[in-house]
């Protein structure tokens, strides 16, 4: 859906705005992963849900299709808004401020526009899906829990945007470990060896009895896709603002001989910009921008 409105310019000022809300699909691009449609032979005694008609090898299903591959498409913006508008300076002769100020003063501050363009857009991520063990509800907390990373022996503010695996050795843990989480956090997909000081703890691997009885440990991997019930999961991360702005003027040497002189910023507020959370630990740090920072260019034309 889009919806437009616009002030046609008029006294100095003129803008349009557009808002765009989008639920795509993952489509397009994508070949190399979403025209594959995995047989139902190679997934595990149980894995696919009970009653699901899956077709045949050589006609699947769509139940069967859309069960491994549906799911938003996370590179094409949930809410995203533009706009762009031209603004008179007040200054100068015909303007509010300075009407009556002389040719020289008016030729050095007067007659001056400002044009600009900017965006609010959203973003999404799916959330990881390589545990097999407890599941619970996901809580999106978005900016609301600060927390303090220390795991990497170096500590970084951040968010715990939305509950994330984080193993119980870390969890408000004195030395490497995470603080500030939630006394009643709990992960929305744990591993299966979730025990600290267990063997095999925080990983997925499991004991195998073969044919001929020997014990082997295998990580658990019941099937490709689907099976994990997270496999779809998209979540909202922050929203994003930037602006560019230009000042420009034209100066009128003589009928035939004009200069232009132009002051470009882009990201002219220098806004950083938020990037996603981590998708499996749900931890959103800010070592990482999501824009560029602002730069500035000086532009002069000459027309004759």
């Amino acid at each position: 859906m889009q919806f437009n409105y616009q002030r046609p310019y008029r006294r100095g000022f003129g803008y349009q705005i557009f808002y765009v809300y989008s639920r795509a699909f993952r489509v397009g691009g994508n070949t190399f992963r979403d025209n594959v449609l995995y047989p139902a032979e190679i997934y595990a005694p149980g894995a696919i849900p009970k009653g699901m008609d899956v077709g045949t090898q050589f006609k699947p299903s769509r139940e069967f299709n859309r069960w491994q591959n549906y799911r938003a498409d996370t590179a094409i913006p949930l809410h995203r808004v533009s706009f762009n508008g031209l603004a008179d300076v007040p200054l100068g002769k015909g303007r509010r401020f300075m009407k009556n100020s002389n040719r020289f003063l008016d030729a050095l501050v007067g007659g001056y526009q400002v044009a600009f363009v900017g965006t609010v857009v959203s973003q999404s991520f799916q959330v990881a899906n390589s545990n097999y063990g407890a599941t619970s509800p996901i809580q999106l907390y978005k900016d609301k829990v600060p927390v303090t990373d220390c795991r990497s022996g170096v500590c970084r503010q951040g968010n715990l945007w939305f509950n994330g695996y984080l193993p119980p050795t870390v969890i408000n843990a004195a030395t490497r470990g995470v603080n500030g989480v939630p006394s009643d956090y709990t992960p929305y997909l744990a591993p299966i060896n979730n025990t600290p000081g267990v063997t095999n703890f925080g990983n997925n691997n499991v004991v195998m009895t073969l044919a001929n009885g020997q014990q082997v440990t295998t990580p658990f991997s019941p099937g490709p896709a689907g099976v994990q019930p997270y496999n779809a999961m998209v979540l909202q991360g922050p929203k994003n603002f930037q602006s560019d702005v230009s000042l420009y003027k034209e100066f009128a040497i003589k009928e035939r001989y004009k200069l232009r002189f132009n002051v470009d910023a882009f990201n002219a507020f220098n806004i950083q910009g938020l990037v996603n959370p981590n998708a499996s630990d749900g931890i959103q740090l800010r070592q990482t921008s999501y824009w560029t920072p602002r730069q500035v260019q000086f532009t002069g034309r000459f027309t004759f």
